[in-house]
């Protein structure tokens, strides 16, 4: 379930300039069929309720006249239906004073025909599909593995799948030189998701060959 996305707007430290996945075409310009597309999936994680429970997500757009830059909290990771390894993490959000894990989603000029790029800003997690930088390794956000019929609802709940398998909030990760919580930008998970791009293509490779 999500909550009303959040109207107030918010600067990311760090940010490089938006783009698509694929670097073709700068995000902060959307075409009529993203925005349209776009408009209705808030429209619809509006009306899905308060977002309590093991699925609550907060957020949406970071600011009101941009629908291509999107910032996403999940909670409910210490919810009674939640898994022992959330249970878990749940425990270290709450010893740093966080209740969630933010997520940024920079939409592509032709979402849903390209996916969005999706990154974690804070805290830093280890473990499973997630990299130091913030940037992932999923299947679902590849462009090879992308389907216009997904929407930011399912993006969402197949990233938690993935933190509440395997991911761990590690402190010395988690905090920067002056002890406040440490932020990915969008840049280092950029560079994170270029080295995933380049291993999946030279795996393609060795597997093409061998056929």
């Amino acid at each position: 379930m999500f909550e009303q996305p959040a109207k107030k707007a918010r600067t990311d430290n760090g940010e490089s300039a938006a783009g698509s996945s694929n670097g073709k075409k700068p995000a902060a310009v959307l075409s009529q069929a993203a925005q349209k597309r776009l408009m209705k999936e808030l429209q619809k994680m509006a009306k899905e309720g308060d977002g309590a429970g093991a699925d609550c997500v907060e957020g949406g757009p970071i600011k009101e006249n941009d629908l291509s830059r999107w910032s996403m909290t999940m909670k409910g990771f210490d919810d009674k239906d939640a898994s022992p390894n959330s249970k878990l993490l749940a425990e270290e959000l709450k010893k740093m004073g966080m209740d969630g894990i933010t997520f940024n989603i920079v939409f592509p000029f032709d979402y849903p025909a390209e996916p969005p790029f999706v990154y974690l800003v804070k805290p830093r997690l280890m473990g499973g599909r997630i990299f130091q930088g913030g940037g992932m390794c999923m299947d679902l956000l590849m462009p090879a593995g992308w389907s216009p019929a997904n929407q930011v609802p399912a993006v969402l709940r197949a990233i938690r799948s993935e933190i509440q398998g395997e991911c761990k909030a590690y402190e010395q990760y988690c905090y920067g030189p002056n002890g406040t919580i440490a932020e990915n930008t969008e840049l280092t998970a950029r560079e994170d998701f270029k080295l995933v791009q380049n291993c999946h293509s030279n795996w393609m490779q060795v597997n093409a060959r061998k056929v």
